[in-house]
């Protein structure tokens, strides 16, 4: 209900509908999209935290507080967010390459760069180094990068019709 209103245009009564929830039901998707929704930076980091301290959090609701911080350019929080959950629940291709995301904005191309080879070993198959091309190309960052990784899916699954337009996106942000 909380999308539908903010969807709807209805900003202020989607936090209310979430801040209703949130009390009877701790949940860190609900926490990211209350997140979402919030103005001030403070109350942002308080509901990613909240979220991390979640015994279930998971890299889906994390990823989603990379997209929070990353359309505000908080990259440094993004980084810290993705360090936090990679040394306390694990490594997972998700965070690993928004991780790489974040380092890549901050100027860290190095570290970015061994994030997004990590990432790569991560996937559990080939269909999944779709996501991280189209991460990348989302952000307009390491363009040669993504564009390897839409290569390696599509030549594992040719008729991966998202995977080529995850490549043509690639192409388009790299003005070809």
């Amino acid at each position: 209900m909380g999308s539908a209103l903010d969807a709807a245009g209805q900003s202020a009564l989607a936090r209310q509908y979430y801040d209703r929830g949130l009390v009877k039901n701790p949940d860190a998707f609900a926490f990211m999209a209350r997140a979402r929704l919030q103005e001030e930076k403070g109350a942002v980091l308080s509901d990613i935290r909240k979220a991390m301290a979640l015994p279930n959090v998971s890299s889906s609701a994390l990823g989603m507080a990379g997209k929070v911080l990353f359309d505000r350019k908080w990259y440094r929080e993004a980084l810290e967010v993705f360090t936090w959950y990679d040394e306390e629940k694990g490594s997972s291709f998700r965070i690993i390459g928004m991780r790489g995301i974040a380092r890549w904005q901050l100027g860290d191309k190095a570290g970015a760069t061994k994030d997004f080879a990590a990432a790569r070993d991560l996937v559990p198959s080939e269909q999944f180094l779709n996501e991280l091309c189209w991460e990348k190309a989302t952000f307009n960052v390491a363009l040669e990068e993504a564009l390897k990784d839409c290569d390696a899916a599509l030549a594992a699954l040719p008729a991966c019709n998202a995977c080529k337009d995850s490549r043509a996106f690639v192409l388009l942000r790299s003005g070809r």
